[in-house]
């Protein structure tokens, strides 16, 4: 089958490598073997995105600023797709680098931050390194660059998130996405528990009912803090159905390892022959007969069982289903910078 007539793409997203300067807590690279792409590959997938008519393409590690050419590869895609995301953790953005990424209308950065002043430093086990985030955010804003902040809920910050929120809430960004930890991050530590859901739901409750600057939606509503009470109080609870996900026919990832997936969550098969880049190239993999098979086993009945709140960052309309027209208006927002 063309595979046109079996996917509708939307957003591919390229883990350049997983290699990072950085050493979270709550991160899983630094457990990871080290792998990082051939340049000849990202090429290809750039074109492939351009191809196909995909809407967003995500460059991710690791921190992908430690690839060497990264900003030429992020003005080819920039040059080909509509939109473009980088998301590093910003420590690595000189004023060189902001004054290049500002002459782009269809790239934004998404910033990690997992907390302010001593928590930051302590998740990060990064001295003084709040101080430097903050100030290199300032200069990314200052040349209006659109910023997507992400905190990740665990033990550290999930009695604080109110405080982070309005810590940046008067700054001109553009979404502040609070995911929890899952299973596929490393350290089972810091993973949130019955024990923290009160403060957590609480912190979040607060988040949603603060005033609204400007047009910029309010990334937390009450269904989303039902969805995470659950989760926290039974792990084995699902925000999303894997039974007719459409996350697979919309989105494809692909590994540093070289392995094109269409999800981080369900078991997919990864033989070097069958998914992987180093040996096969995108085309191939994705008309393959036997991968469209997977995904429709994937999505059938018996097929994955479903997951919580990272499929909503990677396709438009499963987040629909949390935050409703909410991350519509912040995606028509970019559109409209990057084409007006």
């Amino acid at each position: 089958m063309n595979q046109s007539h079996f996917y509708n793409w939307y957003k591919l997203t390229v883990c350049v490598t997983n290699c990072c300067d950085q050493k979270c807590l709550m991160c899983q690279a630094p457990l990871e073997d080290k792998n990082t792409l051939n340049r000849s590959i990202i090429i290809e997938l750039i074109r492939f995105a351009a191809r196909n008519g995909f809407k967003e393409f995500e460059f991710t590690g690791g921190e992908p600023l430690l690839l060497g050419g990264m900003p030429e590869l992020i003005d080819m895609a920039c040059r080909s797709i509509p939109l473009v995301q980088l998301t590093t953790t910003g420590l690595r953005l000189n004023d060189a680098l902001i004054e290049r990424f500002s002459r782009y209308r269809n790239l934004f950065l998404l910033l990690p931050v997992d907390g302010i002043g001593e928590t930051y430093d302590s998740i990060r086990q990064m001295r003084g390194g709040f101080e430097r985030f903050d100030s290199i955010l300032k200069k990314v804003l200052g040349a209006d660059i659109p910023v997507v902040l992400n905190t990740v809920v665990q033990r550290k910050n999930h009695h604080e998130l109110h405080r982070i929120y309005t810590y940046f809430s008067s700054r001109a960004i553009m979404f502040h996405g609070f995911p929890l930890i899952e299973h596929l991050i490393g350290n089972d530590r810091e993973r949130l528990g019955p024990d923290q859901a009160e403060a957590m739901l609480s912190e979040l409750g607060r988040i949603e009912d603060a005033p609204v600057l400007g047009r910029r939606p309010v990334p937390i509503t009450h269904r989303l803090r039902q969805w995470y009470g659950k989760r926290l109080y039974d792990p084995g609870t699902t925000m999303h159905s894997g039974v007719r996900c459409p996350v697979p026919f919309r989105n494809l990832i692909v590994t540093a390892a070289g392995f094109a997936i269409p999800c981080w969550q369900h078991g997919w098969r990864l033989d070097e022959g069958f998914r992987g880049l180093r040996v096969r190239n995108i085309e191939a993999v994705v008309n393959d007969k036997r991968i469209q098979d997977e995904i429709r086993s994937a999505v059938g009945e018996s097929g994955c069982r479903g997951c919580a709140t990272f499929c909503y960052n990677w396709d438009a309309d499963v987040q629909h289903d949390i935050y409703g027209s909410r991350t519509e208006r912040f995606r028509e927002h970019l559109l409209r910078k990057a084409t007006g």
